[in-house]
């Protein structure tokens, strides 16, 4: 049994602030790797992939990391794949 993740990273300059298109961006949760994607026009990935469900609910969070390119530095950023209410 899996889950069906949808996780949404943004990639921006830290310099200019503009979006950077073209990147790719590597989802994880736990050590999971559930999609790569890579950022569109406005620096945005997007990811629907399948993740277990015991590793999502241990988790609980998703990893979206950017490796980094000649120009760019690497990134990591992480959000929340249960919602609490």
């Amino acid at each position: 049994m899996s889950v069906i993740d949808t996780a949404t990273n943004t990639e921006t300059g830290t310099i200019t602030g503009h979006p950077v298109p073209g990147q790719t961006i590597t989802f994880t949760v736990g050590s999971t790797t559930v999609c790569t994607a890579a950022t569109n026009a406005s620096g945005v990935a997007t990811c629907h992939g399948p993740c277990p469900v015991l590793v999502a609910l241990l988790a609980g969070h998703y990893t979206a990391t950017f490796a980094g390119s000649a120009t760019l530095a690497p990134a990591t950023a992480r959000g929340n794949l249960i919602q609490h209410h």
